[in-house]
């Protein structure tokens, strides 16, 4: 699952335009990746990660601005979410 929130200012990590669900209008956003196990009575959170946009993944003086580690490259969401399920279908689910 991806989701967009709605975040104020411009220097804020992996920021840009979007359509949150919260919201009618375009406003900016950052974006998260989401992956959890869900059953007819409950969802648990497994996993997430902060999407970082491909604009921002190029601009090393942003990045370094905020704070991006050096080691974070640029994925897209199928991407993100294949790592994340690869991730938890070797680990145990927490208690």
């Amino acid at each position: 699952m991806t989701r967009a929130f709605p975040s104020k200012g411009n220097t804020r990590l992996g920021l840009r335009a979007n359509i949150a669900a919260s919201s009618v209008k375009q406003d900016n956003c950052q974006g998260a990746v989401m992956l959890s196990l869900a059953n007819h009575h409950a969802s648990l959170p497994m996993a997430r990660r902060l999407y970082l946009p491909k604009e921002w993944a190029d601009d090393e003086a942003l990045c370094r601005k905020v704070g991006v580690p050096d080691d974070v490259d640029f994925n897209t969401n199928p991407e993100i979410t294949l790592e994340q399920m690869r991730r938890s279908s070797t680990s145990t689910p927490p208690s």
